[in-house]
């Protein structure tokens, strides 16, 4: 059983990291476009910082090899309990994205003047799979968290 839970536990931890690269992808895209003329070294630094320190907490939490397919991984990802936070993760990022196209469109249309169209469309896009990518590791963590009876 502590097996299980060391390995689910883990899990946790990836989505965490997840929902962290999500969160600095949509913040350093929401600098580039409003500020189009800074060099785009400063914007990424803190964000590749950022990554890097995500892969040394990995490293650091499990190794240079994880054995991803173990029975203890297999049980976990096919267990009810996380099939069922998954499924509303995916539909709880679904309706983010499409809640966010709107107030997008109108963010991206208003930005500073930039020298092609292509910077505002894919900051649009970036910015989308940022939401969604959120909104889906948000709601898993939020549906996984363990409930304490008192």
């Amino acid at each position: 059983m502590k097996e299980l839970e060391r390995h689910y536990r883990f899990h946790l931890r990836r989505m965490a990291m997840g929902l962290a690269f999500s969160l600095s992808m949509g913040v350093t895209m929401i600098f580039s476009l409003i500020r189009p003329g800074i060099h785009v070294g400063i914007l990424l630094a803190p964000a590749l910082v950022f990554i890097m320190a995500m892969v040394v907490l990995n490293i650091a939490l499990c190794g240079w090899e994880w054995p991803h397919s173990t029975a203890e991984d297999r049980y976990v990802g096919r267990d009810e309990w996380v099939q069922a936070n998954v499924n509303r993760a995916r539909k709880s990022a679904l309706h983010s994205i499409y809640a966010a196209q709107v107030p997008l469109m109108f963010f991206v249309a208003y930005v500073p003047a930039v020298p092609t169209v292509s910077v505002s469309v894919v900051g649009m896009a970036i910015l989308t799979m940022a939401s969604g990518g959120t909104a889906f590791f948000a709601s898993y963590l939020f549906h996984s968290r363990q409930h304490i009876d008192g």
